[in-house]
C-alpha cells in the first residue's frame, strides 16, 4: 500500500509539472502515463499466467508419476540457462544439475543480503 501511494503521488507530480507548462501538456502527460501503467500492468498479469505450475516430486520415488516428474525435471533443467548443455539422463546428473543451481542461488541471496545489510547501515548511520 505504501509503495502504491509513493507511486500514485510520483504520478501526480509529473502531471503537474507538465500542466505548470500548458494545460493540455498536463492531460496528455496524464493519460500517458496511465495508459503506460495500464500496459505494465497488464503485461505483468500475463507473465505471470504464462509461468509454468511448480513441480512437486511425488511421494513415491518409483513409478509412473515419478517417471513423469523427473522428465518434467529433465526439460526445465535442459532450458535453464545455467545448466543448460549438462547432462541431465541420471538421477545423479539431476542432482548434480539441482546443487548447483541451489550453490549459485545461496550465492545470489548472500550477496543480496549484503548488500541490503550494507546500505541499511549506511542510511542509519550516515
Amino acid at each position: 500500500m505504501c509503495l502504491l501511494s509513493i507511486i500514485a503521488a510520483g504520478f501526480m507530480s509529473v502531471v503537474a509539472l507538465a500542466e505548470r507548462i500548458h494545460p493540455l501538456a498536463g492531460q496528455i502527460v496524464f493519460w500517458s502515463l496511465f495508459f503506460g501503467l495500464g500496459l505494465f500492468v497488464l503485461y505483468s498479469v500475463i507473465a505471470y499466467a504464462k509461468l509454468p505450475p511448480g513441480l512437486v516430486p511425488p511421494e513415491n520415488s518409483s513409478g509412473l508419476e515419478f517417471e513423469t516428474y523427473l522428465e518434467a525435471l529433465r526439460a526445465r533443467l535442459r532450458i535453464n540457462p545455467r545448466t543448460k548443455g549438462k547432462p541431465v539422463e541420471t538421477l545423479d546428473d539431476i542432482e548434480a544439475a539441482l546443487h548447483e543451481l541451489s550453490t549459485e542461488a545461496d550465492g545470489v541471496i548472500r550477496n543480496t543480503a549484503s548488500a541490503v545489510f550494507l546500505s541499511t547501515a549506511l542510511m542509519q548511520n550516515g
